[in-house]
């Protein structure tokens, strides 16, 4: 592998100052109104999906159905991919019903969260087989969601 030394790098001694996503919009033709339709439709469309699938049972959020129990390693990338659409589009466009539904995500989140901290609804309930399987288990990519939506400004996810 050939590494380039810093001095030989154009972009080494750039400063980069980080620019939120509130700080600019977009108003193009395509983009806009699939953007929009993201916030009034699909947004809702998918917690429908959520909940009636029965991966927000695993949260408390909604009753556990018998003819849809057990979980997936999976199903909370499912859930965080959502948090975290929810979180950046009521930044630009708030919306008191995806605010609602993302909160109460929220709190099912704290309600399973284990005291050392740990945060995933599949494997808190095996906690023998947490951090066994980085490869294929799914832990870290769900993880990521949940950070992501973390690092949101405290108003966009916070009352």
């Amino acid at each position: 592998m050939c590494r380039m030394a810093a001095e030989d790098n154009p972009m080494g001694n750039t400063a980069w100052t980080p620019v939120t996503h509130t700080a600019w919009t977009i108003s193009d033709p395509f983009w806009a109104p699939r953007r929009a339709t993201l916030t009034a439709t699909t947004l809702a469309s998918q917690h429908r999906q959520l909940r009636d699938s029965g991966r927000l049972s695993r949260l408390g959020i909604m009753p556990a159905d018998p003819g849809r129990a057990g979980s997936h390693a999976y199903y909370d990338s499912d859930i965080g991919k959502w948090l975290e659409a929810v979180a950046y589009a009521i930044a630009e466009r708030p919306d008191a019903g995806l605010r609602a539904d993302a909160e109460a995500v929220i709190v099912g989140y704290e309600r399973i969260q284990m005291p050392d901290g740990y945060l995933n609804s599949h494997f808190s309930a095996i906690p023998e087989r947490r951090w066994r399987n980085l490869e294929q288990d799914h832990e870290l990519y769900c993880l990521g969601h949940l950070i992501e939506v973390t690092t949101l400004p405290a108003h966009i996810i916070q009352p």
